[in-house]
């Protein structure tokens, strides 16, 4: 995290620096889901970036400007991600944004990234984030096809070639899911059992009964 963010205020200088008045902060905005069913990442994920911002703030700032943390938290709600977006974009005048926290988010947000031309580093794993290859937009994290792989990779290494796969229905889940089947295939992996849930599902009894008398699981 901190690498990379370090990365995005040097791109965010060179394209700002010109522009803002020296006694002016480098206004940074960011989208984090603190709450809801994303939380146990975004969380963490405000936390760090308010310390470093601080921790940067102290030795000085970036290329003699403070920085200005702008943080709305969007509850993993792709909807809020974009309200919280045009504010950042149209009301707040960032230079840069960090985030969303997951993929759906992002994806829902990119539009409103390459219209504005304002550079965007999520912080979420889906591959149609940056496959194929948008302006404007990067992200931090390993795609969900390198998690994929490695699980894979773990699978074979222990003569495991008949799987069962429960996938979320979520932007992360949808993509993990087709990323999964690809990589699978792809190692002569075979999934015998293709489940689904909810992001308001609790109890995945019905799905996890059919894994378990599907044969050869």
């Amino acid at each position: 995290m901190k690498s990379m963010l370090l990365k995005m205020l040097a791109i965010v200088v060179l394209f700002w620096s010109g522009s803002v008045l020296a006694e002016e902060p480098i206004r940074i905005g960011a989208l984090v889901s603190a709450t809801g069913p994303a939380s146990f990442i975004g969380d963490p994920e405000l936390k760090t970036l308010r310390h470093y911002v601080q921790k940067i703030n102290d030795a000085g700032g970036v290329a003699g400007h403070k920085l200005e943390l702008i943080a709305y938290d969007t509850g993993a709600n792709p909807k809020k991600a974009v309200t919280f977006a045009k504010r950042l974009l149209y009301k707040d005048k960032v230079a840069a944004i960090i985030g969303p926290s997951t993929t759906g988010e992002t994806m829902a947000v990119i539009p409103l990234i390459q219209k504005s031309k304002i550079p965007m580093l999520s912080m979420a794993g889906g591959v149609p984030i940056i496959d194929p290859v948008k302006k404007w937009v990067f992200k931090i994290v390993a795609t969900d096809r390198m998690a994929c792989r490695k699980i894979m990779e773990h699978m074979k290494a222990h003569q495991i070639s008949k799987i069962a796969m429960l996938s979320g229905s979520g932007g992360f889940g949808k993509s993990m899911r087709k990323q999964c089947k690809m990589v699978a295939k792809d190692m002569g992996i075979d999934i015998l059992a293709d489940e689904t849930y909810g992001k308001k599902d609790t109890d995945m009894s019905a799905q996890l009964l059919k894994i378990k008398n599907t044969p050869g699981v």
